[in-house]
Formats: structure tokens, sequence, C-alpha cells
């Protein structure tokens, strides 16, 4: 979240009265804002925007752009004003301070060197350094005095002084571009004053000099001054006007070689002066005439769906002027192309030209004025088109991405929102979606919108299974219109990324055993058609446990054979896990075992994400005894006071007749415990959930003292089970046990 600051006025200097500023605060997104101005007609508006700048040092980084409001006016691109014109690109015109487009300059630059005559190395008037001009060579037909060269204010081009001399100079007798004024003689002085004073219009440009042709030569600098009595001015006087500040030091160093170029009434080009009539001379002045012609090349209008017209005004047009246009194309690689040129109609249809071909137009304007040497004014350059819509992802409506570390196997939720900028519809929409991750994980799906209209928001979901994910960082991309699927005015809003992490699952799951509901030690006896239940769990809720190769099973039999149970086995049903809160899968094994001895199972199981239930797999030795046999049954505790409990080992199948009598020493039954009572009783070493306390048939509390217990356990033929020798015998004579009955 950040702050940025939005600025609109009618200068893109931003220091107007009509200037506004706004601050918004937000995650990024499209800004917007709805500006309150007094809208002008046909007026051009700035805008800008930047981050707020909390570090003075740092400023404020301003991006921009302007549009003109034009009430009633169909979408398109155009061009008005100073700061707008300031955007295009002129070749040999300027658009100046004044707002005005001006000609560039196509100046040139003149050297005079003052010098005596001289055959090997004479004086000169030399143009852009160049070989010196032929017709300013006032040293031909002048000994002494002051030569002057007047360049027109537009051209610069020097004036022509006929045979005789023009305006009161000395001249040869040929057409020169030099006017020549002894100055020794008091008429020329006047002659020449009158010359740059009155004759000479403003802005016209002047090169005076002075010629020396021998060391004796005199110009007479001590009786200028005079002339001011007589003239009402001098040499001195008309040439500081000017803003010359060295003429004056000819008082003082006498005949000497001086010259200035300036241009009247607009201030001084170049001026010097030598410190004796025998040094050399040379000032050099740069004169910058306007240019005749030039082009203004407008900035890119679009891009386009279909273009309509092209509107062009110029302003104080005059009749020598020569303005036309082409117009120009560019294509999706940045290639120019003229389609049209020396256009001069100041509007035409764009129509024939082909949008997908030249997505962007510009004009490029010709002007051309070799009288008067002033720029036409463009009024205003307008393209008008049918835009391409614009779409952009715009989080602000609509975000949520609901966690940045996610359990493999969680399902990814997005929501987001995706607003049309403008009022161009779309046909369809594409919205690309990808994932990439390490190692070069990469999961691309797509979206697409049928219709999307202008000025609408779309509120978009994505989900994503994350089970195919490996664990470590992951980068989703959204792209809307990837590679311009669609046309649109740009691409550079349609994207963004969101960085998650993905936890594996690292926690075992749990593997439980039961026979006939038991956990079973080592080496236990089990029945010969035991229910052996497993159970495999999972704390990962995202993976069910519902696939038949999670669990491997093994049972080695006692002459050494092995079995892979497979779960597709009669013997074997397979009860896959339901429900994401007891992620817990379940396997009901049924054997029937036909041999004697020991048995081992052994068993592995895997989570989904496959982390395996124990380091090693689990196994257990059991024995099965097919022969129905039962041990003597213990008593426990013996002696007891409350109750007792019995202890037995039985094989086979479980007794269908099972009784335990209870007699005094004399042989009198005071208590039979029957098989009902007892419960159901298992294969192996157990010990009975019932308990004897102590009573007699009527619930009489036997009185202290020893009494004696046999066991009767007949199978369902009624035949005796055999005795199973536990080490119990020792305790029986028989058949007959001891309980001692102490409170």
């Amino acid at each position: 979240e950040r702050t940025y600051i939005l600025e609109i006025d009618t200068t893109a200097l931003f220091d107007s009265p009509l200037k506004r500023r706004t601050a918004i605060t937000q995650r990024g997104g499209v800004i917007k804002w709805s500006p309150t101005l007094p809208w002008q007609d046909s007026a051009a508006y700035f805008w800008r925007i930047s981050p707020d700048s909390t570090e003075a040092a740092v400023g404020f980084a301003w991006e921009g752009s302007s549009f003109t409001y034009i009430e009633g006016s169909p979408e398109g691109w155009g061009q008005g004003g100073y700061w707008q014109w300031l955007e295009g690109e002129g070749e040999g015109v300027t658009i100046e301070e004044n707002r005005l487009f001006s000609f560039d300059p196509a100046g040139f630059i003149i050297t005079v060197k003052c010098k005596n005559l001289d055959a090997q190395d004479p004086p000169a008037y030399i143009f852009n350094f160049d070989n010196p001009a032929a017709s300013v060579r006032p040293w031909n037909f002048m000994d002494e005095g002051i030569a002057v060269v007047v360049g027109d204010s537009l051209t610069g081009a020097g004036w022509i002084n006929s045979p005789g001399g023009l305006y009161g100079s000395v001249n040869a007798n040929s057409n020169t571009r030099v006017f020549g004024f002894p100055t020794g003689d008091p008429g020329y002085r006047e002659n020449l004053i009158k010359f740059l004073d009155e004759v000479i219009p403003p802005k016209s440009y002047v090169i005076l000099f002075t010629v020396l042709n021998t060391i004796s030569s005199e110009l007479s600098v001590e009786d200028w001054a005079r002339d001011s009595l007589i003239f009402g001015k001098n040499i001195f006087s008309v040439l500081a006007e000017e803003g010359a500040r060295l003429v004056r030091s000819l008082e003082d160093l006498g005949a000497v070689h001086y010259a200035f170029m300036y241009q009247k009434g607009a201030g001084v080009i170049s001026e010097g002066i030598a410190s004796s009539i025998q040094e050399t001379l040379t000032v050099e002045g740069y004169f910058p005439i306007k240019g005749t012609e030039g082009t203004y090349e407008t900035g890119m209008a679009g891009p386009v769906l279909q273009w309509k017209t092209f509107n062009w005004q110029v302003k104080e047009k005059e009749v020598q002027d020569i303005q036309k246009l082409d117009l120009i194309g560019i294509n999706q690689l940045g290639e120019e192309a003229i389609l049209a040129d020396s256009l001069v109609e100041n509007s035409f249809i764009l129509n024939n030209i082909s949008a997908s071909d030249y997505p962007y137009l510009k004009a490029r304007f010709y002007f051309k004025d070799t009288e008067q040497r002033t720029s036409p004014q463009i009024q205003y350059c307008h393209f008008l088109y049918d835009g391409k819509p614009e779409v952009a992802v715009n989080p602000i409506n609509r975000y949520n991405f609901h966690a940045d570390t996610l359990q493999q196997g969680e399902v990814l939720h997005l929501t987001y929102s995706v607003e049309s900028l403008n009022t161009f519809d779309l046909d369809s929409l594409l919205i690309q979606y990808n994932i990439k991750g390490p190692d070069n994980e990469d999961i691309t799906t797509s979206l697409r919108i049928p219709l999307v209209n202008g000025n609408t928001a779309l509120d978009l979901s994505f989900q994503q299974d994350t089970k195919m994910l490996m664990e470590g960082n992951h980068t989703l991309s959204i792209n809307v219109n990837p590679e311009e699927e669609q046309p649109e005015q740009t691409l550079i809003n349609n994207f963004f990324n969101i960085p998650f992490y993905i936890n594996t699952d690292k926690s075992n799951p749990v593997l439980n055993v039961t026979f006939d509901g038991q956990v079973i030690m080592d080496g236990d006896l089990v029945s010969p058609r035991p229910e052996i239940l497993i159970s495999l769990k999972d704390e990962n809720s995202y993976f069910l446990l519902d696939d038949t190769s999670l669990l491997e099973m093994r049972l080695i039999y006692p002459d050494g054979n092995i079995e892979t149970l497979a779960l597709n086995n009669e013997q074997v049903q397979f009860f896959p896990a339901q429900s994401e809160t007891d992620n817990e899968m379940k396997i009901r094994y049924t054997p029937s075992f036909k041999e004697d001895g020991i048995y081992r199972l052994a068993i592995q199981g895997r989570d989904r994400s496959g982390n395996l239930s124990g380091r090693f797999s689990y196994e257990v030795n059991f024995e099965v005894i097919t022969k129905n046999s039962i041990s003597n049954i213990l008593n426990y505790p013996n002696p007891f006071s409350t109750s007792t409990q019995f202890v037995y080992t039985l094989t086979g199948q479980e007794p269908h007749d099972f009784r335990i009598q209870i007699m005094t020493v004399s042989g009198r039954i005071v208590r039979e415990i029957a098989k009902e009572e007892i419960g159901m009783m298992r294969v192996g070493t157990h010990r009975t959930e019932f308990t004897w306390n102590g009573t007699d048939e009527y619930g009489s509390r036997l009185a202290n003292g020893v009494y004696l217990y046999r066991v009767i356990a007949r199978d369902v033929d009624g035949k005796d089970y055999e005795i199973y020798e536990n080490g119990s015998n020792s305790y029986f004579k028989k058949g007959f046990g001891k309980l001692v009955i102490l409170r």
C-alpha cells in the first residue's frame, strides 16, 4: 500500500490557478480520479501521477499525458496548443518560447580581416569561412575611411551599391555590396551618420569596419566628436546607441583597425579593435537568418480498430505559404511507410487504411515561405477512429488469495477482478493461468469469457488442486488476453504474479492391526479362523486413503512359503477412507488356517504423500493350533477378598459348552459360572472380563476359606476339550484347582 499524488492542469508546468491535486492511497491496481474542473471546450488538459515522495532528495517520479476536451466529439487523438506541440518533432522548424512555430535559423558567419593593403595577404570580407567576397572590397576604391555592409533582416543578403555610390557613399564603377565613407571629409561623415541612423531600417544586419590601406592612412578621429555640434550626432554616439563599447577607444588610439557587427535595434553581434595600425584585426560574427522551410512530425495516434478521418487547421495563412502534409503509417514492428503524400485538404477520410496493417498513424507537415520566412501556425490536428478495447487486472475491486502457504493437496482459491476501462467491447477474453514451481514444474490452464462489454468489471475466480505440486516456492501468474489474442490498447496492465509456498506432508500414517479385536504380542496363539482388522490413518485431510496400493501385506506360512495378500482376495475386504475429517482406510482379513505352526504377518502402509507407516514394516509371529484344547484355568488374584477373574489359554474354536463349578472342600457346589456369564472366549491366553465376587448361587457372600473349582469345556458334539499344557497343571489335582477367600 502506498499513496499516489495526482495533478491536472491546463498547462504542462502545473502552475496555473486551475490546477487540481489529490492523494489516493491504495495497493496498486487501477487508480481512478474524477477531478472537479470548469471544463473548457477545445482546451487541452495535462495530468500526471507519482508515488508520494517522503524523501526530499528523491523527489517525485512523475508520469503523465494530456487530452483535449471537445464536447460531443467522437474519440480520437490530436495535438493542439503549445505544450502538446512540444511532444512532436520538428526539422527546420521549432516551437519557440513565444509559443509560435518558427523556421530554424539558417544563419551564416562573416569574418572581417582588417589590415593594411598587401598584395600577398590582402584584407578580406569572408562568408562562411570560404573565399573572400569579391563584391566587398572597399580598399580597391578607397584608401581610408569606414566601409559598411548592410544585410537584409529576413535573408541577410547584402545591399547592392551601384556605381558612383548610393546614400552619399563612394563606390567603384560596378555594383558592389559595400558602402564606403572617407571619414576625413565632414560631408562623408554626415552621410555615414544619416546612413546608419536614418537609412538602414530596424532589424537589418550591419557590418562596419575601417579601411586603412597604408600605415599613414587617417580616419580623422579627432574631428568626430565635434560633428555633434554641426549634425546633432556623431559616429561615436550612433554606434554607441547600437551597443558599441570599443569605438571611443579610437580617440586615444587614433587610426587603428576597428570592426563592429550588429543587428539594428536588436543588439551587438561582434566588435573588435586593434592596438596599432600595423596590427591585423580579425572579427567574426554569426548572423541568425531564419530558414525558409521545415517539417513538423506529430506523435503517434493509435492503436485503433478502424481509422475514420483526419482533420487539421492552420491559422494566419499567407498567400505565399506552401502547406502540405504526408500521412505516415506505423506497423506492429515500428516500421514506417508513407501512405499518402503532399496532401493539402484540411479534412480527408482514413477508412481505406487497414488498421491491422497500420495500427498507428502520424502526420508530417511541410511548410515553406521564401518571402517572409514565417512558419504557418498549426491550430490543431485530429485523428478520429474507433479505438481498441482496454482491460486491466484490478484487484482493488476484488481480491482474495486465501493463503500464501498451502498444505500439499489443499485447493488453492483465488478471486480477483478484471475491468474494461473504455467503451469498446471485446468479442471474447482469454485468461491464462500458469503455476511455476521448483525444478521447472509448470502447470497452465485457460479460461475464455465469451463477451466483455465496455466499462464493466468482471469478478473472476480460480481454483487449483495442489496434489501434484512439489514442496517449495511457487508463482501463480495470471495473464489476461495473452499475446493480444484480442485487439487491445496495451498489455502492460494485463498480468500479475502471486507467490506462494507448498508444504508437503511429512507425518507418518498410523498403522493398527488386531486379531479378533485384540492387539497380540509376538508369538501369541490365534484362532485358526481369526478376524484380522488392519487400519491405516493419516492426519492429512487433503489426501484420502482410498487406494489399495497404499497397503502391502505378506503372510509367511510355517513351511516358509510367502503369500502376498492381494486386496481383491476373497478373504480380504477393503474399506477406503470416506471423509476428510476421518481419513482412515481399513482392511478386514478373515483367513482360515489349516496348518498348525508359527505364522508371520508383515504389513507396510504409506500415505498418498509417500510417507511410510514406519521405518520398518509391521511384523508379528503368531501360533495357530487347529485342535480344540484349553488349559487349566487359574483365578487371579488368589487369594482374593472382593473379586477375582479367570485366566485361560484356548486353542482351536471357542467351546460350545463352558462352565466353572465352585464347591466346598466336601464337594458341594456353591456356585456355577456359565458361559453366558463368562462372555466370549478368545483363542490364546486371556483373562475373562467376567469377575466373580465370591458369592453363592443366591448372591450370599461365601465365608472365608479354601474352595475347590473345576472347568467343563465341550465342543458342539459334547466332546471334552483336551487339556492344553501351559505350565498350570502343577496347580491342579485330578482336574481340581483351589481358590481362597480372605476378607
